[in-house]
């Protein structure tokens, strides 16, 4: 399993801001802002996520929340899922990540699988996003941060199961047309 998850892995590194703008973020002391919007269109595991940095960032706090939205668009309802808080000096070029669980050590809830590797890594993770959802990575504290990054979510993709839908949502297939 841990060989599957390393060979179907894809990461996704293209925020989109509130701004719509695509690209680089710029983590500055402004007001809390979603940074990354990722709706999949099949069904998704997030494995890790976080931020490859482009620019050092400075030694002040910073922290990012990855959230699911049970329907795609509607900020409201969002789920905090996972909380990044960063408080050191980070050179360009360096990973700062978090992932549910691990996949390096034993926990209690793991099981070592016949090749060595770790499976049943819940109840911690991964985290599921189904068909009608999305995720988002929001700035949350800001106070005097610099820096500059991508910010990325690896997944492992799903087949299309028209019934792994979000809360209030359907798969439905539209007949083509002649």
């Amino acid at each position: 399993m841990h060989q599957y998850l390393k060979d179907a892995a894809v990461v996704s590194t293209t925020p989109i801001s509130t701004s719509g703008t695509p690209g680089v973020v710029v983590f500055t002391a402004t007001a809390a802002d979603v940074k990354f919007i990722f709706t999949p269109p099949r069904p998704i595991d997030v494995i890790r996520w976080g931020v490859i940095w482009t620019v050092a960032k400075d030694a002040s706090s910073m922290a990012l929340t990855l959230s699911r939205r049970p329907i795609a668009g509607l900020a409201a309802s969002k789920v905090v899922i996972s909380t990044l808080t960063d408080t050191a000096a980070r050179a360009a070029g360096t990973v700062t990540y978090q992932e549910p669980g691990s996949l390096t050590t034993a926990a209690a809830t793991q099981s070592v699988a016949e090749d060595g590797s770790l499976r049943n890594v819940d109840p911690v993770g991964p985290y599921h996003v189904a068909m009608g959802q999305e995720l988002s990575i929001e700035l949350t504290d800001v106070a005097d941060v610099s820096g500059q990054g991508y910010l990325f979510i690896e997944y492992q993709e799903y087949p299309f199961n028209a019934n792994d839908v979000g809360a209030a949502t359907a798969a439905v297939k539209i007949a083509a047309s002649t």
